[in-house]
């Protein structure tokens, strides 16, 4: 047993003393484990089948809610009503207009019969709004967004008008940003409204007064060097934002507010890839303090706050994004947070919420399942604290991390969290004109500077010092590093124009200098390398040999979470997603001179465990453990799912040696659309699974194509002897959307054989 920074009472050593044990999370938060129980048998409307999106509510008036989810193969929303005699009615469906990523109820036309609200991706992507007619009969209006994939929806008054207006989150933003706001103006009718600064991706956004000065704030979950956890302050009631203020960075799926400890103030629960579960108080006035976590590792979709157990505390249940279930962990006021082995211990779960489904006055728990239908354990727990009527809450703090409190969010006067000084502009340097990959002069780097008199040219090799600069005779000490070749062109013409009328200068590098980066970690030879060219990240992994590759004995490197860090700050980086071809080159970033490249090792289940790779256009590429009767379709799961452009009947399995790969088809949306399970293949140990973006068409190219990426993954030492430094050998496309379809999509045109950058900036 293994005890962090924690001072134990008596009383809970006694409790450890009958069996539970003390687990410290990387937060030292205070954790602990019953003995294990049977888990509690689901009763839920349906057994099988991928579903996402969930909700519950009074649709028809009657005082019972109904519960609706979506269907991931066909956009199908169902509804089922709770029958007097237990169990559910035959659903009522709905067809959408493509594939439902989420669903939020709110009465938008004021005749208190809610709307139903989704947001779709498909031929016709956008928000989808069904008006209720009575009696669970809906209609299908127009809603905003036409032609935008967003994430997550949400309804709030931000005009103060009395209807429900609209925020939405994308996971993939365009020039517009990553939050959208929409005003309800009546009669189905929609305008667009400013919405904060905000670059995303985001995955989950909610709506509150966090800081309790009667305007509506925002808080979404994102992940990314835009992303993490992210609060925006509303400044009046004219939509009127204050810039963000970010919580916690780290790659964050979902987001709920609520109050955990009953003293009337918003509190956060966060969920994430990697990031546990995060719990933050509200104080008041914009404050909160990160408190313990009940797990300060792992992956998860969502988390809810219920009562389990009526002692006046929020316990917590969270859904698992690696096929590990569901989690729950009461709240002890001695303990903080137990562990509970109460629900399933194994599946993929999305979306959850906690709602008297039944009318018995007490929570029932409903889960989205990826395979096993809509899950609902009836009765589960009691409302939280101060959310039944009349009852009277017992205020109280939610267990503590120390030395986490986190400044006050004031409405206009934001506290940002500390940051390095930005550095002074260097003269001459124009960054936002540069092009991409453009060579950037560094100390050491040899030029070749021409100035023309008449048809005459004067020329001199020049080094540039160590501070930087180059002297040419009439100018001393003009700034070279950091500069471009034209830059410093430019610069230097500037700088004549004092003793040549009209002066002509060329640039020309010569020899290159040297640019130090360190690449340590899980590679083949961790050292600092002397560089004397532009080099990406990932030509800095294989100068290092690569990563190491995972064994039975050893952990291989963690390619999907290698950190980047620049001038004090951390950057981290899948790089697989650009090798997958999903992504730009902002997954592949140029390197500067005194980076340091870290990749970490894979997670230990890797090394006990079997794994499968996954490529293509998901949104997670990498490698997974490979579980028992794993298929296709599991894995992809695992990897995220589908990006909007993924073919789902072109998907391929790599299997067999590198040297002689075997290519099987496994057609997926013949499985989703008609039960065709044939496509849906089992996977075995080291299988490669490529979800495309185009047909593939001949398979002797594709394997052709596939080769580099084989060898990169299983002889990454052997790769790099035919790679070279800038090659886009190895990335794994086989071609894009046409024109057409990359402009319904919202991210503006589309020419082929176009680099596209993603400017960042790491301080």
């Amino acid at each position: 047993m293994r005890v962090g920074r924690i001072v134990l009472s008596g009383l809970a050593v006694g409790v450890l003393c009958l069996g539970i044990s003390l687990m410290p999370g990387g937060d030292a938060a205070r954790a602990a484990t019953e003995p294990a129980a049977d888990a509690l048998p689901p009763k839920g409307p349906v057994g099988s089948g991928y579903f996402r999106g969930l909700v519950a509510a009074d649709l028809d008036g009657d005082g019972k809610r109904e519960l609706l989810s979506s269907v991931l193969a066909t956009g199908q929303i169902y509804i089922w009503r709770t029958r007097k005699e237990g169990g559910w009615t035959e659903p009522s469906v709905l067809a959408t207009g493509g594939e439902v990523r989420t669903i939020t109820i709110a009465d938008l036309d004021g005749d208190s019969l809610p709307e139903i609200i989704v947001a779709i991706r498909g031929k016709e992507s956008g928000i989808e709004i069904w008006k209720n007619l009575g009696n669970l009969r809906f209609r299908r209006v127009a809603g905003p967004g036409r032609g935008e994939v967003f994430a997550d929806v949400a309804a709030a008054d931000f005009n103060y008008d009395g209807r429900p207006d609209l925020i939405a989150v994308k996971e993939e933003p365009g020039a517009q940003g990553g939050l959208r706001v929409w005003l309800n103006l009546g009669a189905d009718t929609w305008q667009a409204a400013p919405a904060p600064r905000a670059e995303g991706p985001y995955h989950s956004v909610a709506v509150a007064d966090l800081n309790q000065d009667g305007i509506l704030d925002i808080v979404a979950a994102g992940d990314g060097p835009g992303g993490g956890l992210r609060a925006w302050l509303g400044r009046d009631k004219h939509l009127n934002w204050g810039r963000p203020n970010q919580l916690s960075e780290g790659d964050f799926w979902g987001v709920t507010v609520a109050d955990l400890n009953g003293d009337g103030i918003p509190d956060l629960l966060a969920a994430g890839k990697n990031t546990g579960i995060q719990v933050w108080q509200g104080l008041g006035k914009g404050t909160f303090n990160r408190m313990a976590s009940p797990a300060s590792g792992g992956s998860f979709f969502f988390a809810v706050a219920v009562d389990r157990d009526g002692d006046g505390r929020a316990d917590i249940v969270a859904s698992t994004m690696d096929g590990k279930g569901l989690r729950y962990w009461r709240q002890d006021a001695t303990l903080g947070w137990i562990a509970h082995r109460l629900l399933a211990e194994t599946g993929l779960f999305h979306s959850l919420v906690a709602a008297d489904l039944d009318g018995d006055g007490r929570l029932d728990l409903g889960a989205a399942t990826h395979g096993e239908g809509v899950a609902v354990w009836p009765g589960f727990g009691k409302p939280l604290p101060g959310q039944i009527p009349g009852e009277k809450a017992a205020k109280h703090d939610l267990p503590l991390a120390p030395g986490t409190r986190m400044p006050d969010l004031a409405s206009g006067r934001p506290v940002p969290l500390p940051q390095p000084a930005r550095p002074a502009k260097l003269e001459g340097a124009f960054p936002e004109k540069r092009l991409p990959g453009e060579y950037v002069i560094g100390p050491g780097d040899v030029l070749t500077v021409a100035i023309w008199r008449g048809v005459t040219a004067q020329s001199q090799q020049v080094q540039v010092s160590e501070r930087g600069t180059v002297s040419i005779g009439l100018v001393d000490d003009v700034q070279a590093a950091g500069l471009t070749i034209k830059e410093v062109s430019d610069l230097l013409k500037e700088k004549l124009k004092k003793f040549i009328k009209n002066p002509r200068v060329d640039v020309v590098m010569t020899r290159f200098g040297s640019k130090i980066v360190r690449v340590m970690g899980a590679v083949a030879r961790p050292q600092t390398y002397n560089v004397s060219a532009t080099v990406t990240l990932l030509d800095a992994i294989l100068l290092a040999g690569g990563h190491l590759p995972t064994t039975p004995e050893r952990p291989g490197g963690d390619l999907t979470h290698v950190s980047l860090r620049r001038g004090g700050r951390t950057r981290t980086v899948n790089i697989l997603r650009y090798i997958s071809g999903a992504a730009g080159e902002a997954d592949n970033p140029d390197l500067l001179d005194g980076d340091l490249v870290f990749v970490p090792e894979s997670s230990s289940e890797l090394i006990e465990q079997k794994r499968v790779y996954v490529f293509g256009e998901v949104r997670a590429p990498g490698v997974h453990p490979l579980t028992f009767n794993m298929r296709v379709l599991d894995a992809i799961a695992r990897a995220g799912g589908f990006l909007d452009y993924a073919l789902q009947t072109e998907v391929r399995i790599i299997r067999g040696d590198a040297e002689r790969p075997e290519v099987v088809h496994a057609d997926i949306e013949a499985m989703l659309k008609r039960g065709d399970r044939r496509g849906d293949q089992l996977l075995k140990p080291n299988d490669v699974v490529f979800v495309p973006r185009t047909a593939v068409g001949d398979i002797t190219d594709f394997i052709r194509k596939s080769q580099p990426i084989l060898d990169f993954l299983f002889y990454p030492q052997r790769f790099k002897d035919a790679y070279s430094i800038n090659s886009n050998l190895l990335k794994f496309d086989l071609g894009g959307p046409s024109r057409a379809t990359a402009e319904r999509g919202g991210e503006g045109t589309f020419t082929p054989g176009t680099r596209t950058v993603t400017l960042t900036e790491v301080q």
